[in-house]
């Protein structure tokens, strides 16, 4: 953080601001950072704009006021970090110090409570479990840094915060000291240089491998310093340097090698484990010839190194084995552990054991209603927790194909009646509004959406084949249901025990009577619809385009229960689009461009209209 406040603020890197706000001090989850990208981008559009938001989270962090216009508790603590970040610069141009730097970080830092990380922090490193090793863990690493701050700027009081920061970030190791720390019941990740006059109980010699250790490469080849060293013990004997063969100096090496592997071993107390793998594309070292035999594995030996596994074991034997007596210890070992107070080995703290706190609903329907997205009904019928998840914004995962189905649409909106030039003006004017990994990535997708285009441009081109019309495009609509009696109310008026249908059908289109026998109808695609009223002078067809690559509602069989286009034909069957006549519905249909067939660039899938037991349902 302190790096990005050093860094201009048109340099900075949208990835970076990101993992910011993602931080700890930036307060931010992956649901509250997606709201606040969501924000941006509904005032963005209501101004008429088209960034995306990755430029409109770096236009937020230059100009904080952005942030504050959205009114909402993630646009007021996106302001309040934007603001840390500024005055860190500012903070540093007046020649703060880099422990002074991350000292204003810290102490700004809330949540997006407001409440301070220092007292969040230090609550859970009080508690026990998971949590309160991770806080402690943080602590700990959080002195430290400061520690390493006071000390350089004692070292070179003059130096740039900058230097500092790069050193810390850019290093892959942690700075050496003169002391040795006091390490406790930590486990210690050492080379056997480094682990000179220190001593374990248990010593860990981990990936003896064959070319790994002894590594019998020749150092120094380069600048041929081996020779240094032989001048300079020549000289100090009163002789002459002689020249060393290549035989001689990997014996050296060799040696050197050993001293190491005897320095790491006599690191041990009392045990030592070496360890190496033998498989197909592994060979364990030749010093393994130097070891006692290795002891036999024995699967009762074999148990977690950490509490919560242990635990994790134990509740595993105890609620899956078959075996009674491996049971009857698992609970015994159990109660142990929970006397001893470890986390999640008392059964009253396991998921699923107590009762549930409550069972009312989310919507109470006897007070109030409940609104209903037709696109989302097949969702919520396929899994009502996904549909939980991504409607409390719990999905994170994003892909390109949903941005493209928006500027498709758009396009479709812009020319009902086809155009490729002028759907792809539309396509170019809101471009920019698609946020891409890569440029190839971005490239590969204008591609797939200019064949769309074509595909759908060849679709309403056999519209018009068969006089087709346009009625209404991009039509909003609502409707009420009666929960009771399941009637259904031509009104979005809410009111207790309803059901509120909203959406926005893509396409009404009509069609003079007899047209879905045109000659060329069944090769490209279309299939005859099927008139309610054969006294109706024309046909009115409710259409939705799909661009997904994974679409897999294809054919008639696939929609024909489909609720989505359900909800669109009671919708026009209840008068709400203006301009089509309930009494001529013949249906809906889908029309796929991601999928293609051997005569036809698309796929159109129908759905009859429905009638008694087919719209009951």
């Amino acid at each position: 953080i302190v790096r990005l406040g050093l860094t201009p603020a048109a340099e900075r890197d949208p990835a970076a601001l990101t993992e910011a706000l993602r931080s700890p001090y930036g307060g931010f989850d992956g649901v509250a950072l997606r709201r606040l990208r969501a924000g941006l981008r509904h005032a963005e559009l209501a101004d008429g704009g088209t960034r995306p938001a990755r430029e409109l989270l770096a236009e937020g962090f230059a100009h904080p006021a952005l942030f504050a216009s959205l009114d909402t508790a993630e646009g007021r603590s996106a302001e309040r970090f934007a603001v840390t970040v500024r005055e860190v610069g500012e903070l540093a141009h007046r020649g703060a110090t880099v422990h002074e730097l991350l000292w204003h970080v810290w102490d700004r830092a809330r949540g997006l409570d407001g409440r301070r990380l220092s007292d969040a922090w230090r609550r859970a490193s009080s508690g026990s479990g998971p949590t309160a090793a991770d806080a402690t863990r943080a602590l700990d690493g959080l002195v430290a840094l400061f520690a390493a701050a006071k000390r350089a700027i004692e070292r070179s009081p003059h130096d740039p915060p900058g230097r500092f920061i790069a050193d810390i970030l850019d290093s892959d190791v942690p700075e050496d000291t003169l002391a040795s720390p006091d390490r406790g019941a930590t486990v210690s990740l050492l080379t056997p240089a480094n682990a000179l006059s220190t001593e374990f109980e248990v010593v860990v010699v981990a990936g003896v491998q064959d070319g790994v250790w002894p590594n019998l490469r020749l150092r120094g080849g380069l600048l041929g310093s081996w020779r240094l060293a032989r001048a300079i013990e020549a000289a100090r004997e009163g002789r002459a340097d002689e020249e060393l063969g290549l035989v001689d100096r990997r014996r050296e090496a060799l040696h050197d090698e050993l001293r190491l592997f005897v320095r790491a071993l006599s690191r041990a107390r009392s045990r030592l484990i070496v360890t190496a793998v033998d498989d197909e594309g592994a060979v364990p070292s030749a010093l393994f010839g130097l070891l006692p035999p290795a002891e036999p594995r024995e699967q009762a030996a074999e148990h977690p190194l950490t509490l919560r596994g242990l635990v994790a074991r134990y509740r595993r034997v105890l609620t899956t084995s078959a075996d009674h007596a491996a049971r009857d210890d698992a609970a015994q070992q159990l109660r142990v552990l929970a006397e001893h107070g470890v986390p999640g080995a008392d059964p009253d703290d396991w998921y699923g054991v107590r009762p549930p706190t409550t069972t009312a609903p989310l919507r109470d329907l006897e007070a109030g209603s409940v609104s209903v997205s037709p696109s989302q009904i097949d969702g919520f019928e396929t899994c009502g927790l996904g549909w939980a998840i991504q409607a409390l914004g719990g999905d994170t995962i994003t892909s390109p194909s949903a941005g493209l189905g928006t500027l498709l649409h758009a396009a479709l909106e812009a020319a009902p009646s086809g155009g490729v030039e002028t759907m792809r003006a539309v396509v170019d004017a809101r471009w920019g509004e698609l946020d891409f990994e890569t440029p190839w990535i971005a490239t590969r997708e204008r591609r797939r959406i200019d064949e769309y285009i074509r595909r759908l441009d060849d679709y309403l081109a056999q519209v018009g084949a068969q006089d087709g019309a346009v009625l209404a495009s991009e039509a909003p609509f609502g409707f009420a249901i009666a929960l009771d009696d399941e009637r259904v109310i031509p009104s979005d008026e809410r009111g207790p025990g309803r059901a509120i249908v909203r959406g926005v059908i893509d396409r009404v289109e009509t069609y003079p009577r007899g047209s879905g026998e045109h000659p060329l109808a069944r090769s490209r695609g279309f299939e005859p619809m099927r008139a309610v009223d054969d006294d109706a002078p024309a046909r009115v067809v409710v259409a939705d385009l799909k661009s997904g690559k994974s679409e897999a509602r294809v054919s008639d069989a696939r929609v024909a229960d489909d609720a989505q286009l359900a909800a669109y034909q009671v919708a026009v069957e209840q008068g709400l689009v203006p301009g089509a006549d309930p009494a001529s519905l013949a249906g809906a249909r889908l029309v796929v461009v991601s999928q293609t067939l051997a005569k036809s660039a698309y796929r159109v899938a129908h759905q009859h209209a429905l009638v008694g037991e087919e719209r009951a349902a």
